[in-house]
């Protein structure tokens, strides 16, 4: 999400559970709008949110993303030190 993005809002103009939260990575700021003073708000501002709402992942998803940034991770740290060892090992043929 980024600044002046919005969540929720969906769910209270379709009248459903909340199928989805929210984790920051950096201090976060969020305000709450009490479901009176959305439905409160004019008409056409629920059907514009409904148009303007962003897709979500699943839980499924992030689970898949995760892992993959995982495994990259874990390769690039594993090539990182391949290439150090050569590189350690090299120097120490010529010095010998």
């Amino acid at each position: 999400m980024h600044n002046g993005d919005f969540f929720g809002d969906a769910c209270l103009v379709l009248k459903e559970p909340i199928k989805h939260s929210l984790i920051t990575a950096m201090p976060t700021e969020m305000l709450t709008l009490d479901i009176h003073d959305f439905l409160a708000l004019p008409k056409e501002l629920h059907e514009n949110s409904l148009l303007m709402q962003k897709a979500y992942p699943d839980d499924s998803d992030l689970r898949r993303a995760f892992i993959e940034m995982n495994r990259w991770t874990k390769f690039k740290q594993d090539m990182l030190h391949s290439i150090r060892s050569d590189s350690i090992n090299k120097r120490r043929t010529f010095e010998n």
